[in-house]
């Protein structure tokens, strides 16, 4: 492969392919852009990051537990006034549906929890959540973590979050949400979420 000589703007990879033998009235030569290259590295990369991750947290699960995924997404990108609700299924990874953007959303996920769960205590587990959050349930909040109005702060979602639940707080449907502040480049995003003992 060599580096054409074309301007910056249109700078481009070309490689020569041909069959072994072959006489050069058949070789053919293959151009990309650069930035074509660059954008698809990228991909890869949020890919095998988040994608992938995420995609695997599912297996092996203990007896009892649900995965809750079916969200009501509602987004505000920030320096917007307009918000945007739409049906999402986790996970959410903010960098690969709002790329170079920074905003605010809430997935709002509703599920109904048996007699006998609602007599002992239960808990839910959010494998990664950020950058900044605020969890509540029925009304309840049950966390936070960083400064949800502030762009920017310290990215608080680092590692899993365990919230443990009094079967008192269960009702037969439930309504569980979750708010972050999600900062372009940082990872921002919620896990699909699991719900039991």
């Amino acid at each position: 492969a060599k580096r054409s000589s074309r301007p910056a703007a249109w700078a481009c990879w070309t490689a020569t392919v041909a069959l072994p033998d072959s006489p050069p009235a058949m070789q053919r030569t293959l151009s990309l852009p650069a930035s074509f290259i660059g954008l698809l590295l990228c991909g890869l990369v949020l890919w095998s990051t988040q994608v992938l991750p995420a995609m695997a947290q599912d297996t092996a699960l203990p007896p009892g537990v649900q995965v809750l995924r079916d969200a009501e997404l509602t987004v505000r990108l920030r320096q917007s006034a307009t918000q945007t609700t739409t049906a999402h299924t986790l996970p959410l990874h903010w960098d690969v549906l709002y790329r170079r953007k920074a905003g605010w959303a809430t997935a709002t996920l509703r599920f109904d929890a048996l007699d006998a769960q609602r007599l002992q205590p239960q808990a839910l587990l959010i494998p990664r959540l950020g950058n900044a959050y605020r969890v509540s349930l029925n009304g309840m909040e049950l966390a936070t973590g960083g400064e949800l109005l502030l762009p920017n702060d310290g990215w608080t979602g680092r590692r899993p979050l365990l919230i443990r639940l009094p079967g008192t707080l269960l009702q037969a449907h439930n309504v569980l949400e979750i708010h972050i502040r999600a900062d372009y480049l940082r990872r921002a995003g919620i896990s699909s979420v699991q719900f039991g003992p």
